[in-house]
């Protein structure tokens, strides 16, 4: 239990990273997308918080390479 609480945090600390940087960036134009994204997010979270985490780096990715 402990243990989840702590993945939970880490995960909440990862999203709050990625808005901050999607927001502060050129990329704050895509706001649809980020939408899309959160609601995808809030879903995977419920699952798995650490699933957030792949999840948002792998975004994080894509949306800096296009």
């Amino acid at each position: 239990r402990e243990r989840e609480r702590m993945n939970r945090q880490e995960a909440s600390t990862y999203v709050h990273f990625f808005y901050s940087s999607f927001t502060s960036s050129e990329y704050n134009r895509k706001e649809q997308h980020l939408k899309i994204i959160k609601r995808k997010v809030r879903l995977k979270k419920d699952k798995h918080c650490l699933q957030v985490v792949v999840y948002f780096k792998s975004i994080y990715r894509q949306l800096y390479h296009l």
